[in-house]
């Protein structure tokens, strides 16, 4: 089991996290309009994972996050 956690600048205010399996499935989002996104995800096997990070407002470029993952 995991956590990603991610959160974005001051200058950010919704942030997304979506994550999928090595065949395209979704198994984790967080599409919540605030800028600390929080995505836990079970996979069933061991394999390449993709994360995606979209980032929808930026009030003054350049915006920065960051991720954090953490096993359980």
């Amino acid at each position: 089991d995991y956590r990603v956690f991610s959160a974005c600048d001051e200058d950010c205010s919704d942030l997304d996290l979506h994550i999928f399996d090595e065949n395209g499935n979704s198994i984790g989002i967080d599409t919540l309009a605030d800028d600390l996104p929080v995505v836990a995800a079970s996979p069933a096997w061991t394999g390449p994972f993709e994360l995606v990070v979209t980032m929808h407002s930026c009030h003054d470029e350049p915006c920065s996050f960051g991720i954090a993952v953490v096993g359980q």
